[in-house]
């Protein structure tokens, strides 16, 4: 109604930049760890997305990686009181692929892999 961009939150940057150092230290943990780290840009919205045709709305418009509904809050708290931050996020699905799993599993062992690779995180701070 206001002729604004999607994904604009009044106040704040409609793409909002991660910590470099922080970043490259996930990186150097997954490398250690011998894991797999992607990078790239995740939109974040208020809807679970599981319409293929969605998606690939989202991935032209924000050339997005992934989609998710909890990140933005994160990092647009941390880009206010300009604090250093990353994300790190399990995919579970292919948002609107099959996504027949044991999601309970996955988000225990998804939740144990995170926890480890936080702790390195900050002991190598």
């Amino acid at each position: 109604a206001f002729g604004h961009p999607y994904g604009f939150v009044p106040g704040t940057s409609i793409f909002v930049k991660s910590d470099e150092g922080l970043n490259e230290l996930a990186k150097n943990v997954a490398s250690k760890k011998g894991m797999s780290l992607n990078s790239g840009i995740i939109a974040t919205g208020d809807q679970f997305i599981c319409d293929n045709e969605k998606k690939e709305w989202i991935k032209k418009i924000f050339n997005a990686s992934a989609t998710e509904m909890e990140g933005a809050s994160v990092a647009l708290v941390c880009e206010t009181l300009g604090v250093p931050f990353f994300i790190l996020r399990a995919i579970s699905d292919g948002a609107g692929n099959e996504a027949e799993f044991d999601f309970d599993k996955f988000l225990q062992d998804s939740a144990n892999v995170s926890a480890k690779f936080i702790l390195e995180m900050v002991e190598s701070l």
